[in-house]
């Protein structure tokens, strides 16, 4: 039974979609094993179960959603540090981002919530040079955007290649 719901969830979750696990501590642990293909994209909510209202549903997968957005960034950031920081496909800072984006080398990138406020134009012309080469583009607020102003002028990014 816990193969099959991972296969028709499968289907609704896609390949970019995440999975939250709701039920008793068993049936949750059960399904996660069964979920490899959704490794890093599932998150369990022992707290959700069949009794609940479609309202509480829904604020629980609204916290579910949030976590597993801002876990997603954290790792995100975390790579792009780790790659600019050894000279890697990863850039960090404004100067180094405009030449990324100006060769259309952005793969992702990331600009802190900070950097919009201090410079929306700059913010801006980086989000639609970076749609327009169909990078993944990414607002970071909280700790991310905090630590991302710190180690990147608030605006970092992962590289298709480096030059």
């Amino acid at each position: 039974m816990h193969a099959r719901l991972m296969e028709g969830g499968g289907d609704l979750a896609g390949r970019d979609g995440f999975v939250v696990l709701g039920g008793t501590r068993e049936t949750v642990s059960a399904v996660a094993r069964l979920a490899g293909a959704y490794e890093g994209r599932i998150v369990e909510w022992p707290s959700m179960h069949l009794g609940m209202s479609q309202a509480e549903v829904k604020e629980a997968l609204e916290k579910a959603a949030s976590e597993l957005s801002r876990s997603a960034q954290d790792e995100l950031l975390s790579q792009i540090v780790d790659a600019a920081r050894s000279g890697g496909k990863g850039c960090l800072g404004i100067q180094a981002t405009k030449e990324a984006l100006r060769d259309g080398r952005v793969d992702a990138l990331l600009v802190s919530r900070g950097l919009r406020e201090r410079d929306g134009d700059l913010v801006d012309h980086f989000v639609g040079t970076a749609f327009e080469q169909g990078a993944l583009v990414e607002e970071l607020s909280a700790t991310g955007a905090v630590r991302l102003d710190e180690e990147g002028e608030g605006v970092g990014a992962r590289l298709r290649y480096t030059t």
